[in-house]
């Protein structure tokens, strides 16, 4: 119990100092393509204009993939340029949670078979078990936190069997806390230097 207490507690002076860097980060770079950039300003207003709130959504699912697509910066663009933030949020949720039930899915029936052959099945049996006890946490611990393979990390809940209902709620419901703070922060910078 006490180790749990110490996990919690590293993991929210974790996420407090990846947010406190990712917001001093997006103001220097907002602030420096705003002066020194406006060529992809101008660029990145008409892609959103033409492509908006579906070509977000697009993006989302292939992102919530293994596909490198940087959906949190996407989110920060979008608000930062002035679409709504509740659309870029549920778009952008939605999307990826439907990129990473694909890679649940994908792991769920082929990945089992793949990773018992590696580990073998007393491993694969002792991984299952500690999954089982701290699955739900480290997945929810994961979504929170920008920057970890969250993505990645359904490969691994598909292939341990975490309940199809309790990954889409954690997916969704990490997405939409992290993509709203994303969509504030941009909302915020395109204030800030004028973009909005």
């Amino acid at each position: 119990m006490e180790k749990d207490a110490k996990y919690v507690k590293i993991s929210i002076i974790i996420i407090t100092v990846l947010g406190i860097l990712i917001f001093t980060g997006g103001i220097f770079i907002f602030r420096d393509m705003a002066i020194n950039a406006p060529e992809k300003i101008a660029f990145i207003k008409s892609t959103l204009s033409r492509y908006g709130i579906p070509g977000l959504f697009i993006a989302s699912v292939l992102g919530g993939t293994i596909l490198p697509m940087g959906v949190p910066g996407l989110v920060v663009y979008a608000t930062g340029f002035g679409l709504p933030i509740y659309l870029v949020v549920l778009s952008s949720s939605a999307g990826f949670t439907i990129g990473v039930t694909f890679n649940y899915y994908l792991a769920k029936k082929y990945g089992k078979p793949f990773v018992v052959k590696r580990v073998g099945e007393k491993r694969f049996m002792d991984m299952s078990k500690w999954w089982d006890r701290y699955g739900v946490v480290t997945y929810l611990i994961f979504g929170l936190i920008p920057g970890l393979p969250f993505d990645l990390l359904a490969f691994i809940c598909g292939i341990l069997n975490m309940p199809l209902s309790t990954f889409w709620v954690i997916s969704f419901g990490t997405r939409v806390v992290q993509f709203t703070a994303f969509a504030y922060l941009g909302s915020f910078f395109g204030k800030l230097i004028g973009l909005i």
